[in-house]
């Protein structure tokens, strides 16, 4: 069975065996919204209908009449909150709930090693017969953030996210008890009297449910970001909430902060194949926008998407995480957007894989090089490029003139982009158009043309994993924000693709090609223009095989 850990924050934050855990209940506010509880369950139970295992994580509390923070207080009203959620549950048809204050203890040794990823923890489940037994029984865990310490047995408070992070630790297989599994389990399993859940129960998905909702991006204008490649993002994006958060008017990012560290540090010990989605709970509950004005006068808008199911049954993000920003935001709606429901603020994230950017462009930003310029090649010894040559020749289908190849982007590149294991890449050259020579003065290099040679993904990686918006977004955002163009054969399926993701496109008068590009404003350039047609108009191809096919 797949599991998903729901983390529910502040009112509620759930945690789903199979994909998710949401960790925080108090601070969504549920003692004031019974409709927003109702919702949430009601999701939930649409997940376990569809053969999800649930694990949930209660967010500890304070009672919003008080000042002063009251421990004793706050768990209490942390434990009235569970146990609404669980009597929620048990009202539904396919929810059985069981609630958990036992669970988790905290240790006292001072001397736990030090780990890339977080293998062990202070906050650990020692009492996993009870977790076992209540996933083998069928029932949702409702896990309060509450543990025992191990020299005194005392009962405090924890942070929401160790108990978390104890139980992903725990169904992951990896620091269980700092010696294992506890004798009197161990013994059970190996008789076959229990079943182990970190065998039966596989982890896939965390899903944190937060009022404050995705991660904010500054590219998305008071947006958040829609995907997360935590090998190649987690550290840019957290200095820039850190930054965030030193300028007031930017708001308090410090749960922000919380959140990315928790999927990150989550998603580090499951396998790649795992995700994480975050949102707010009154999209995670499906609820209906309330009428305005606009709606009493007859026009309706769709119900959003509910980003739990969607997330579910796609393992996506609610959209592309390589769409235009204007487009994602709602500023360049066609009249078909415009029917659309608006979209949930939610972020999608996944371990991913790491990006290789030749040249960097945190180092040295890609500009038209000037004339004698040392310029990157295909012989560069950060490339491989049998693999490099594989990429493109399994993306294509067809074969690459490797000499004529070389020799036609020789001295052209302007860099060179690869996803993971080569799993995807793009190669980007400064087009010169026919009749100018770079003679090296300003006005010849202010010609030269960003162009989009070679975009290939792994056959095997099409459609899924999100390489190609992996690859298309550092294009576009971190080696030529200020646009790009590329051309495609008219009856190429994957021109769709291409056409949501630019700003423009243009049928090449007499060829079979359509110029595609991301350039703001391309259409008032007119020396720009013609630039641009012209050179996706006489890029010579470089195929083998010499047939008239997609390029």
């Amino acid at each position: 069975m797949q599991n998903r850990i729901y983390r529910v924050s502040r009112p509620l934050r759930k945690v789903w065996e199979v994909e998710a855990v949401p960790r925080q209940a108090s601070s969504l506010g549920l003692t004031n919204h019974e409709f927003l509880l109702n919702g949430l369950v009601r999701t939930f139970s649409q997940l376990v209908r569809l053969g999800l295992g649930c694990i949930i994580v209660v967010e500890a509390g304070q009672h919003d009449g008080l000042q002063t923070f009251d421990p004793k207080l706050s768990r209490e009203v942390c434990y009235r909150q569970a146990q609404r959620l669980v009597s929620a549950l048990e009202k539904l048809e396919y929810a059985r709930a069981r609630r958990l204050d036992e669970l988790l203890d905290i240790s006292t040794d001072t001397a736990l090693p030090t780990a890339t990823v977080s293998v062990r923890g202070e906050v650990e489940v020692r009492h996993s017969k009870i977790l076992a037994r209540t996933m083998q029984n069928g029932l949702i865990p409702v896990i309060t953030p509450v543990a025992y310490t191990e020299d005194s047995q005392r009962l405090v408070d924890i942070d929401t996210n160790e108990a978390v992070m104890a139980i992903v630790r725990y169904l992951a297989g990896v620091g269980r008890g700092r010696g294992g599994i506890e004798n009197e389990v161990r013994a059970q399993l190996s008789a076959g009297k229990i079943e182990d859940p970190t065998a039966r129960h596989i982890l896939d998905r965390i899903i944190v449910i937060d009022p404050d909702g995705a991660i904010p991006s500054a590219a998305r204008s008071g947006g958040g970001h829609v995907f997360l490649n935590m090998e190649q993002e987690y550290q840019q994006v957290r200095s820039e909430l850190l930054q965030q958060r030193e300028v007031s008017h930017q708001g308090d990012t410090t749960q922000h902060i919380r959140n990315l560290d928790l999927l990150h540090n989550a998603l580090a010990l499951l396998p790649p194949s795992a995700s994480a989605l975050l949102t707010k709970p009154s999209q995670a509950a499906s609820l209906r926008r309330q009428e305005t004005d606009t709606e009493a006068f007859g026009v309706q808008t769709r119900r959003p998407k509910n980003p739990l199911i969607f997330n579910l049954l796609t393992d996506k993000p609610l959209i592309s995480s390589s769409l235009p920003s204007a487009r994602m935001n709602g500023t360049n709606k066609t009249a078909l957007d415009s029917q659309q429901s608006p979209l949930p603020q939610a972020t999608f994230a996944k371990r991913g894989m790491p990006v290789t950017i030749l040249p960097d462009p945190r180092v040295k930003t890609w500009k038209a090089p000037r004339k004698g310029e040392n310029r990157i090649s295909l012989g560069d010894p950060h490339l491989d490029f049998p693999r490099l040559l594989h990429l493109i020749e399994d993306s294509f289908n067809r074969p690459l003139d490797v000499a004529h190849y070389v020799e036609r982007i020789r001295d052209k590149i302007a860099g060179i982009i690869v996803a993971g294991e080569y799993e995807g890449g793009a190669i980007l050259t400064w087009e010169m158009p026919p009749g100018v020579t770079d003679d090296g003065t300003e006005s010849t290099r202010q010609r030269m043309v960003p162009y989009l040679d070679k975009f290939a993904v792994l056959k095997r990686s099409q459609g899924s994993g999100g390489v190609a918006d992996i690859v298309f977004s550092a294009m576009v955002r971190n080696c030529f924000p200020d646009g790009v163009c590329w051309r495609s054969r008219r009856d190429n399926p994957v021109n769709k693709w291409y056409f949501e993701r630019s700003v423009g496109t243009w049928k090449i008068r007499e060829s079979d090609w359509t110029m595609f590009w991301t350039t703001p404003a391309l259409q008032w350039d007119s020396q720009r223009w013609r630039d641009y047609e012209s050179a996706c108009r006489t890029v010579t191809p470089s195929w083998a095989d010499n047939k008239q096919q997609l390029d």
